[in-house]
């Protein structure tokens, strides 16, 4: 049966062969495969749709960009900073659908993204357990040199220095985009999810507490003054409770 199915698979005709590899070529991007199963004049209206759907989509997540984008210091207004997200999601969406293969785009960015947002939920965590969960709002608004929040500069050196460690790390784990030292060290193994996170959260811990030591004082002595919601406890007389 193996021979008589290969002589069946050599003796194709060439034409039927080449119809084959264009029919998988033409459906190996979503937006060809949908040419097949909707009318001419409402592919590029289809295609449009799925654009703009994709920005309507993540209208929360661009929202949030965009305070980001102020929150680090460059100064442009919020509507400005949404419609530069705006844009950029449009023109990478554009490019996965239309430039290069749409599921390996999608899994090089994925890749991308723990790479980054790895190591920075990593440091995320290690400052709130160094500062024990206790973060007062006005100071987190104070840009002046009198900020709890200052640092050097208004940069916090560690949390820079520990994202940098964190991600050239596990972009040398990586098994995607390329093969890495690492990975082709551990025959292929990806271990960049692990190895990211786990620099980074202890780069950002040794150093917090090595340059910002002052800081972590205060944090303790603010929590002896202030209660979980940032007011200040009042030590009721005995025999009273306040109300």
């Amino acid at each position: 049966m193996v021979d008589d199915a290969r002589r069946l698979r050599v003796g194709r005709p060439a034409q039927h062969r080449g119809r084959t590899r264009q029919h998988r070529r033409r459906h190996d991007r979503p937006s060809d495969s949908l040419k097949d199963i909707v009318p001419g004049w409402f592919y590029p209206l289809l295609l449009l749709a799925i654009v703009l759907g994709s920005v309507a989509n993540n209208i929360l997540t661009t929202y949030s960009s965009g305070l980001a984008l102020q929150a680090v210091g460059i100064r442009i207004g919020q509507w400005a900073a949404v419609l530069l997200d705006g844009l950029a999601a449009t023109a990478i969406t554009v490019y996965a659908l239309f430039i290069t293969d749409f599921l390996d785009a999608l899994n090089e960015v994925l890749e991308l993204t723990v790479a980054v947002l790895g190591p920075g939920l990593a440091i995320s965590v290690a400052d709130v357990i160094l500062r024990r969960n206790h973060y007062r709002g006005p100071g987190l608004h104070d840009e002046t040199p009198t900020s709890a929040y200052w640092y050097h500069g208004g940069i916090n050196m560690a949390g820079v220095a520990a994202q940098l460690l964190g991600t050239g790390v596990a972009l040398l784990c990586l098994n995607s985009l390329y093969v890495g030292p690492v990975a082709s060290t551990l025959n292929g193994a990806d271990v960049s999810a692990l190895l990211g996170p786990l620099v980074g959260g202890l780069t950002y811990t040794a150093l917090f507490r090595s340059l910002y030591s002052r800081q972590l004082d205060r944090v303790r002595q603010s929590q002896v003054a202030y209660g979980p919601c940032c007011q200040r406890r009042q030590i009721p007389p005995r025999g009273r409770a306040i109300t």
